[in-house]
């Protein structure tokens, strides 16, 4: 009797123990962090879509006419920048709402020399349900510093500095996904969360079709000059047609109307401005054809619809003086679509009250009454 009383006392003895290994290694901590792989998987193409703008006559507005689009433009900035990746893990509660602190921040960067793609970050998160949002943009390589946007804040993502266009890595993109995370007490292979990356920018593009007109007139202007050195110094002679030099030349662009500069991801729309005039920006002739010169461009922030910014835009000699202005132009614009705005533009004069301001040294000033 004493005998089997002991061997059930065993038996007891090995359940509980059983019961306590089950307690320690097969139940994992309520914070225990569950690991993930995150794939960013990018959008790139634009789609290019021509505007023909027409000046009007005076006292009116000029027109803006729609021409074709070109879609699956595959134009990416590689190579010079290295691409900087910032991920954050918003808690999500039991009714859907979206935290506006994160849990969990990650910052990565890599050179683009291929492509845009990140595959695969592991990462891990406290079991749970979260929004996960990225933002890409570019920075100098070797750092993670604010190039051109500051993503601080993702409810109100702003430009870095002063402002600059005329460069493809102004580019930037947004994506997000919610996923729910729970631990388990089996080995598995951690699960790939993909999120997609899409532009929250929209792009233009001015092109002048006046190149032959606009190099016929600058060359008789500059033979009338010469001449009228000739005839005030008896010791010049000749008196050669000089070459007109693009170089020579700057394009001037004003934002007349409110240009967005603030972005909220989580609303997925800008949500504030910089107001009318405040914003310009120089650029460079280059020629495309014997009648086509690329003037200058420029990434806008735009919601998921249409949208469309206000632009002034004149032509300046090498001594600052004012060749042609252009009347506020409506440009229509859309997310990854390229608006090309094609006109006069070097040869345009704007329809009454629009200067420029010889007193101000360095820059351009113009005075829209």
């Amino acid at each position: 009797m004493k005998r089997s009383f002991r061997i059930i006392h065993l038996i007891i003895y090995i359940q509980l123990f059983l019961l306590a290994a089950c307690n320690v290694h097969e139940w994992p901590k309520e914070d225990e962090s569950v690991p993930l792989l995150l794939q960013l998987r990018f959008a790139t193409a634009w789609s290019e879509q021509d505007h023909y703008y027409t000046r009007g006559t005076r006292g009116e507005r000029g027109t803006v006419t729609r021409g074709e689009m070109r879609t699956g433009v595959e134009a990416r900035a590689l190579g010079e920048y290295d691409m900087r990746y910032t991920i954050r893990a918003y808690p999500v509660d039991a009714e859907g709402n979206v935290s506006q602190t994160p849990a969990r921040e990650f910052v990565f960067t890599r050179s683009v020399i291929v492509d845009y793609d990140y595959a695969t970050a592991l990462v891990s998160l406290p079991a749970g349900t979260y929004c996960l949002m990225a933002w890409a943009d570019f920075v100098v390589p070797g750092t993670a510093d604010d190039l051109y946007y500051n993503p601080a804040d993702f409810s109100r993502i702003v430009y870095s500095g002063t402002h600059t266009a005329n460069t493809d890595y102004r580019d930037a993109f947004r994506g997000s996904k919610e996923v729910t995370l729970q631990a388990t007490i089996h080995e598995e292979e951690p699960p790939t969360v993909i999120i997609d990356m899409e532009r929250p920018m929209a792009k233009f593009t001015f092109v002048s079709n006046d190149l032959k007109e606009f190099i016929a007139k600058e060359e008789t202007r500059h033979n009338r000059s010469t001449k009228a050195d000739e005839t005030k110094s008896s010791d010049t002679k000749g008196g050669d047609t000089r070459n007109v030099d693009l170089n020579d030349y700057r394009v001037l662009f004003i934002y007349s109307g409110y240009m967005p500069d603030t972005y909220n991801m989580f609303n997925d729309r800008p949500v504030g401005v910089a107001v009318p005039q405040s914003v310009q920006f120089q650029s460079k002739l280059a020629q495309i054809n014997e009648a086509e010169a690329s003037m200058g461009f420029d990434y806008v922030m735009v919601n998921g619809g249409d949208a469309s910014v206000e632009l002034t835009v004149g032509l300046f000699d090498a001594g600052g003086n004012q060749i042609s202005m252009s009347d506020p132009i409506i440009v229509p614009l859309k997310r990854s679509v390229n608006t090309i705005m094609r006109g006069s533009f070097m040869m345009m004069e704007a329809n009454g009250g629009v200067g420029i301001n010889p007193d101000f040294y360095d820059d351009y000033i113009i005075v829209i009454p």
